[in-house]
């Protein structure tokens, strides 16, 4: 039993992990793909909201922001 949930929380953990794209790859994915611009556009839109959230949960723990306000 505690080998089965070893291994699930493993599988869990391990799912959860994000894995970002180096400039190399996103340069590639732009010049291979016809779509690859469109591809790099959304890549960057979830950069900037994933980068605004940080700032909102630092401001929310009562941290200095990370950016200045609009």
């Amino acid at each position: 039993m505690n080998r089965a949930r070893a291994l699930l929380l493993g599988v869990c953990l391990a799912h959860g992990v994000a894995h970002g794209m180096s400039l190399r790859e996103m340069r590639a994915l732009e010049q291979l793909d016809a779509r690859g611009e469109t591809y790099i556009q959304y890549f960057l839109i979830g950069v900037m909201e994933g980068a605004l959230e940080a700032d909102r949960m630092s401001r929310r723990q009562g941290r200095k922001p990370l950016f200045c306000p609009p």
